[in-house]
Formats: C-alpha cells, structure tokens, sequence
C-alpha cells in the first residue's frame, strides 16, 4: 500500500464504518462477528432471506479500487 501505516488507516477506516453502519444495523442478526485485517467470521441468527441480502448489499457497498468482499451464503 505504499507506506507502512497503511494498513492501519484501513483497519480504523474500516472499523468505523463497520461499527456505525454493518454492525448497528444487523446487531439483532447477528450472534458472533470478528474481523481480523481482511478476513470475518460471523454466526448469523436465522431470518428472512431479504435481511441477509441487505446484510450483504451493506458488507459490499464499500468497496476500495480491486479490494471486494466476498459474502458465502449458509449452507
């Protein structure tokens, strides 16, 4: 990314826009959540289809040139 604070100024740019978009809307869907740099693993409590594509509408809506999130629907 060029220098080394980059990575860092993602992870805080990132975060907040995780904490006052993603997780305060979907904060009753969603059970576990913990992101690590790029990689999330989350538990997602079982609800209509139409709120899981909202969740992942939200989750992509950001995106940062090539950099995409890639959301695997539950088995």
């Amino acid at each position: 990314m060029g220098t080394p604070a980059a990575p860092l100024y993602s992870i805080i740019f990132y975060g907040h826009h995780e904490n006052t978009t993603i997780l305060n809307n979907f904060k009753d869907n969603i059970l576990f959540y913990k992101r690590y740099i790029d990689d999330i693993l989350g538990t997602w409590k079982d609800t209509t289809p139409n709120q899981w594509n909202e969740f992942k509408t939200q989750l992509v809506k950001y995106t940062f040139g090539n950099l995409r999130w890639n959301v695997e629907n539950p088995p």
